[in-house]
């Protein structure tokens, strides 16, 4: 279930999103290169409003898309910059003779750690290309043996599965595309059943959840890590109570509570998409 959900909430958000930038992008070169594209909603809308005289909503119908192209660049470019950053400070702040120790003692994982000094107790998966598991030496101290490699397994299916990226990549749609609702409200439920199925891979590689119910449950009581200034994954920042019921009853169904009026507006704006569409057949 977790991972249908997962997967399907994953397409939804990224071919929607793709479909749009795609049509925008071929607006833009045809724009600029003075050629027409058979099947683009943009160009479509523009000799609409041409022929109807509504010159300045054809200019917000431009603006609307450099703007979009823009933000999405700029954000690219961004995270690229802060993520490259982080991996320099990374290795300035990295405790080399701990993080031999704890890759030594936990090899068997399969995933590479990097420990850092900081009385937070904090463990993530960073990077949007090749994704680092990042512990604190607060955790380490915090947890026990156990509970410690519950969390590098749960880490490890992040790392495994590229989440960073992914879930990135929701969150720069969610941005961009704020006339799009639905796009906001999938964010959320994508993070939760990614995590949803971390615990899930982290509780059959240990035999029993109570290694990472202990370990959740002991972070609960700290305050929560400063956020990174780039895009990650948390063991313990979302949708923590979605989790501990989970792990406490696996075989129990979680509704996905669809936002009613986001799907209205969304389906709208899909609804207008596709007639558009239709009418240039």
């Amino acid at each position: 279930m977790w991972s249908k959900r997962s997967r399907n909430l994953f397409l939804l958000g990224t071919l929607t999103a793709g479909m749009i930038l795609l049509e925008m992008a071929l607006y833009l070169t045809g724009d600029l290169l003075n050629r027409e594209w058979k099947f683009n909603l943009f160009q479509f809308c523009q000799s609409v409003f041409q022929k109807l005289g509504w010159t300045v909503v054809g200019y917000v119908l431009d603006g609307l898309v450099v703007l979009t192209l823009a933000a999405v660049a700029g954000m690219l470019a961004s995270e690229a910059i802060r993520s490259f950053r982080f991996r320099r400070r990374l290795k300035e702040i990295e405790l080399e003779p701990l993080t031999s120790e704890i890759n030594h003692r936990y090899g068997k994982i399969g995933a590479a750690v990097h420990v850092v000094e900081s009385g937070e107790p904090l463990a993530c998966t960073v990077g949007l290309w090749k994704p680092q598991i990042v512990l604190s030496t607060g955790l380490i101290r915090l947890l026990d043996s156990r509970e410690l490699e519950a969390v590098l397994h749960h880490e490890h299916y992040h790392q495994k599965h590229g989440d960073p990226f992914k879930t990135f990549l929701l969150s720069l749609f969610a941005s961009v595309f704020r006339y799009i609702p639905l796009l906001r409200w999938l964010e959320l439920p994508y993070r939760t059943a990614r995590e949803i199925l971390a615990d899930r891979y982290a509780m059959e590689r240990m035999g029993s959840p109570e290694a990472l119910g202990s370990a959740l449950l002991k972070l609960l009581k700290r305050d929560k890590p400063s956020r990174l200034p780039l895009s990650y994954v948390s063991f313990a920042e979302t949708s923590v109570n979605d989790r501990i019921r989970h792990i406490l009853d696996p075989a129990k169904q979680l509704p996905l509570n669809l936002p009613v009026r986001a799907v209205l507006v969304s389906a709208s704006t899909f609804l207008l998409i596709g007639s558009a569409l239709l009418f240039m057949l």
